[in-house]
């Protein structure tokens, strides 16, 4: 018996499509009404097939392979090349200054233009104003300055000067005022006081106590012009002297730091030298130097330390002790071990604390 199936709308339908001429199938032509639907909601669901447009999906790198930029630290902060900041002309201030007579200034090409030029030409400004200002002193207060800025004593000076100044405002019409002078100018000869006693009175006996009073007082003005020209020339000399002592040590200092291969028994280069002269002796703006400057941050330990290692005669042999005792230990646990096997042989040697088989090992 033949048994009639219904035909797959489905299948009937992809192959119509699928031909070089499809029929259209039109819904109610011939078909069941089970296809009619079929195809009626077939045709309002798909129209047509929308066209996909391919999107791109972007690379991922590896992370570790890409670069990453590192922002700047201050994004704010202007660079060096964008700075519009105005630079600073010392010695157009300088100029400036000296054509308004506030300083005294003579350029020349020499001179550099930095901070050292405002410096120096008001120091010499300061000299220049101190020297017109001693100038225009008499002669004995400008002596008397001078003094002082020789590191003079002023008390000396003070009492040369008040002996000259009592001899000249003394009244010898005074009997008193006239044995007083006559006493001082014996007791400068180095009379004592019985001869001094029987002088005046013969004077007196004479009628000659004035007369020589006025001849005491003259030869006293004399002492007293020689004591005083006689402190100020002490004075300059000792002043002399002292900056030829300075001089002669820096010359001495320069000199051996110059010549010398090592220092207190460690070596010493160029420009170690260099460096350590300019540490030693170069004074700043106010006078000091560096190593004055670490002396008055703590004298008193400073000083133990220069006179320790001075103690111990500057011997540094122990630290080179220290230090090769120190590496001897590290190698012997690097090479201490109950058998070492020497490259290319199969044999094993001792290995000893003194080093005789490590040496026994390359000896062969």
């Amino acid at each position: 018996m033949k048994v009639e199936t219904e035909p797959n709308l489905f299948e009937e339908f992809i192959a119509q499509q699928e031909g070089n001429n499809p029929a259209p199938i039109i819904p109610g032509d011939g078909i069941t009404s089970e296809a009619n639907d079929f195809l009626k909601t077939f045709g309002e669901q798909s129209p047509e097939a929308p066209v996909e447009t391919p999107v791109e999906v972007p690379e991922v790198k590896d992370p570790e392979e890409t670069p990453v930029e590192t922002p700047p630290e201050n994004p704010e902060a202007p660079s060096e090349e964008d700075d519009d900041s105005p630079e600073i002309s010392y010695k157009a201030i300088v100029e400036n200054a000296a054509e308004l007579g506030i300083l005294d200034f003579e350029d020349s090409d020499d001179i550099s233009d930095d901070p050292d030029v405002l410096y120096n030409t008001i120091k010499k400004t300061i000299d220049n104003g101190i020297n017109e200002y001693k100038d225009s002193l008499n002669k004995e207060s400008k002596a008397f300055l001078e003094y002082l800025e020789n590191g003079g004593d002023p008390r000396l000076l003070i009492q040369a000067e008040s002996t000259i100044f009592d001899l000249e405002s003394a009244d010898l019409s005074d009997e008193e005022t006239q044995k007083e002078i006559i006493k001082s100018y014996l007791i400068s000869q180095e009379f004592t006081q019985e001869e001094i006693e029987e002088q005046i009175a013969a004077y007196e006996d004479g009628l000659l106590l004035e007369k020589q009073a006025i001849l005491a007082k003259k030869k006293l003005e004399k002492l007293a012009e020689r004591e005083k020209a006689s402190i100020l020339e002490e004075q300059q000399n000792a002043a002399k002297q002292q900056r030829d002592n300075y001089t002669n040590y820096i010359n001495s200092v320069e000199k051996i730091i110059k010549e010398s291969k090592e220092i207190a028994g460690l070596a010493i280069s160029d420009k170690e030298k260099a460096e350590f002269e300019k540490y030693l002796l170069k004074a700043d703006k106010t006078g000091k130097t560096a190593y004055s400057i670490e002396l008055e941050k703590d004298p008193i330990k400073t000083q133990i330390e220069l006179a320790y290692l001075k103690f111990k005669n500057y011997d540094f042999k122990n630290v080179a002790t220290k230090a090769k005792s120190e590496a001897t230990k590290e190698l012997k646990k690097i090479f201490k071990s109950n058998e070492k096997t020497t490259v290319g042989k199969t044999a094993t040697q001792k290995q000893t604390d003194d080093f005789s088989a490590f040496k026994s090992m390359w000896n062969k």
